[in-house]
């Protein structure tokens, strides 16, 4: 099943085959006081290498837009949502607190009446909205998630326990 990976900045090589771990799509795996999240940097790394081979017909690109924070988290948001068959976030319903919140994506997917789910990141409820008639049969998404073998939830945290 193919998977199509829209990054918000480029992977940055600081000499041939030696990744920068402080710009472009790294350098947001950078964690608090400079600690760099180096599992979580690995398998998104995975991913991108694999959607850069077209391995399994993945598919990689950059967004159309600025490369600048915070500009390229909108513009990423934007284009994934656009091509989306349904949105999941998981929003603590706060206001937006800057350009790409997640805030923002909800209000433009209600725009795009998209069905969403919107997950609870402290009770890990899910709740549906515009998702009458949408059969996820009918989808490539439902066909991925079925492929990976992953369980179909109620809760956020059933999939997720750390979350």
């Amino acid at each position: 099943m193919p998977v199509h990976i829209i990054l918000p900045k480029p992977v940055i090589e600081s000499a041939p085959g030696k990744i920068s771990l402080t710009e472009g799509f790294a350098g947001d795996f950078l964690y608090e006081q400079g600690n760099f999240l180096k599992r979580e940097w690995n398998k998104a790394l995975a991913f991108v290498r694999k959607a850069q081979s077209c391995a399994d017909d993945w598919t990689y690109r950059i967004v159309n837009g600025s490369l600048i924070d915070p500009e390229c988290y909108y513009d990423a948001g934007v284009q994934v949502i656009e091509a989306a068959d349904l949105f999941l976030a998981v929003w603590d319903r706060q206001p937006a607190r800057g350009l790409g919140d997640t805030a923002e994506m909800v209000e433009h997917a209600e725009k795009l009446q998209l069905p969403t789910k919107i997950c609870d990141p402290q009770s890990g409820l899910l709740e549906k909205l515009r998702c009458a008639g949408f059969s996820p049969a009918n989808v490539e998404g439902q066909r991925l998630i079925e492929s990976l073998q992953l369980a179909p939830i109620s809760s956020c945290r059933q999939q997720m326990p750390e979350f």
